[in-house]
């Protein structure tokens, strides 16, 4: 803080030398002078922040602050003016001002989300919104994370790690198909058109095609939409969460969600639908030229059947099993894309960049290196491999198990006693924290063991892992109420 001059944004008048200091080059003692001399070409104070206390009679907003930001080494300087109710709502905003000035220009500047914005003018009011939902986030305020997540994308809409992150928290409030429709809006936000995007989704991935070529010119647009399709991907994938909650028109705040995501799910997904039209007769007495307008009409009808146009819950099963196929099949066809794109995107040397950028710094002075490595990947390319090896194919063997109702109940039994004792050596006989840190996931959030909580023999193996006093207390009063119909006399 200082008092207010003619000039607030003037840089003061001492120069770049001066703040390096003054190094006497002695050259009998060469091997002492230049590390010291080497070290000073980074210098230790770039930038200078002031701010100056401001007060006015005007409601409500009467506390103010002129921040002043200036640069030593290029001579630049930028102020702004911020007002808020009481200091404290000053100062945030003031500091975000600050870091808004610094950000596009430092080396943090280069890592997502910050990446498209490195040496523009950020905006304060964008990085207020994201870092308050960050906030709200890490606290579980899910509500009030979403509306500074919007708003954050209204003010830059075409950065995808908004959306992806947006798409998270929504997934965490049980809204799958608001996930699902920020993640398929947000899929060409890497340059391409949608119709590119559908086009590329169902080409061969073995052939090297010119559409591939194209990350050569973009890499890091490839590399900030990858988080974004994983999400989608996952999202498809948990079909027995979001298909029920699209069958039951449901897992969204905005009415009409689901009508309007319809179109755009079957321009990008039909070709799952061209065997399923063949076997399931759900659109009759169609007159179809070929097998495209047959998907299309058969997956569109399939999206648009509701718990409302049936009454039998035979039907209402079959439907909501089409439904389930349907995203399954699409999860499974965007895992190998994605699996495939990664596999090219190494062989052409897409992450290349950034490692030859590490390296180099090692070669640097010491003063200049530091030990922050460059972007890290958004996902692994071991995640890739299993989801496309183990994953897919076995979520989708499970979702055409439940389409074509095949198997019986004795079978469904054997599985579960499988599954339960696999389960076992695994969390009775773990080592570590696992059995503890796991438990809410494998209890009550795990999608893929959501048919298996019904199970009895599920239920013994929760009590044996995790005995808590609600199941003792249910234990003892399913006890008490025992000894009581014996002690009633007979009639």
């Amino acid at each position: 803080m200082y008092a207010p001059t003619t000039l607030p944004a003037e840089a003061p008048t001492t120069s770049f030398l001066e703040l390096l200091g003054d190094i006497e080059i002695d050259p009998e003692k060469l091997g002492v002078v230049l590390p010291r001399l080497l070290s000073r070409l980074r210098p230790k104070l770039a930038y200078r922040v002031g701010g100056v206390l401001r007060y006015r009679h005007e409601e409500p907003d009467q506390c103010g602050m002129t921040v002043t930001v200036m640069a030593f080494v290029f001579g630049g300087s930028r102020a702004m003016t911020v007002w808020g109710k009481d200091w404290d709502e000053v100062i945030q905003k003031a500091a975000c001002c600050v870091i808004s000035s610094l950000l596009p220009v430092t080396r943090a500047g280069r890592q997502p989300p910050w990446r498209q914005w490195w040496g523009r003018e950020l905006k304060p009011e964008l990085y207020e919104a994201y870092q308050k939902a960050n906030e709200f986030g890490r606290v579980g305020h899910y509500h009030e994370a979403v509306v500074r997540y919007y708003e954050a994308i209204r003010l830059d809409p075409a950065n995808p790690h908004l959306r992806a992150e947006l798409a998270e928290i929504q997934e965490k409030m049980g809204l799958h198909i608001d996930a699902l429709d920020t993640c398929q809006r947000a899929l060409a936000l890497d340059g391409q058109t949608a119709h590119g995007y559908n086009k590329r989704l169902w080409q061969s991935g073995r052939k090297l095609r010119w559409c591939r070529l194209r990350y050569f010119l973009h890499p890091r647009r490839y590399r900030d939409v990858l988080g974004l399709r994983y999400r989608n991907t996952i999202i498809l994938g948990i079909s027995e969460m979001t298909a029920e909650q699209w069958y039951e028109r449901r897992g969204t705040n905005s009415q009409g969600a689901h009508e309007k995501l319809i179109p755009v799910l079957v321009d990008r997904y039909w070709p799952v639908a061209v065997d399923l039209a063949d076997i399931d007769p759900l659109v009759k007495n169609q007159a179809c030229f070929d097998d495209e307008e047959k998907a299309r009409n058969w997956l569109e009808v399939a999206l648009n059947l509701s718990t409302e146009s049936e009454d039998c819950d035979a039907a209402k099963e079959k439907n909501l099993s089409r439904v389930r196929l349907a995203f399954q099949k699409s999860a499974t066809q965007e895992t190998n894309r994605l699996a495939t794109d990664d596999l090219w995107a190494r062989l052409a040397g897409l992450y290349a960049p950034d490692r030859v950028w590490s390296w180099m710094r090692f070669f640097w002075p010491f003063s200049y290196f530091q030990r922050v490595p460059g972007p890290l990947q958004p996902v692994t390319r071991g995640a890739f491999q299993v989801n496309r090896i183990t994953w897919a194919p076995l979520r989708l063997a499970w979702a055409s198990e439940h389409f074509d109702n095949s198997a019986t109940d004795h079978l469904r039994d054997e599985l579960a006693r499988r599954a339960v004792k696999t389960l076992e050596r695994a969390v009775l006989v773990s080592k570590g924290k696992f059995a503890s840190v796991e438990q809410a996931w494998l209890v009550n959030e795990d999608p893929d063991l959501k048919s298996l909580q019904v199970n009895k023999l599920f239920q013994g193996f929760v009590q044996t892992a995790y005995p808590s006093p609600r199941g003792l207390r249910e234990v003892c009063s399913e006890q008490r109420r025992a000894d009581e119909r014996l002690r009633l006399p007979a009639p």
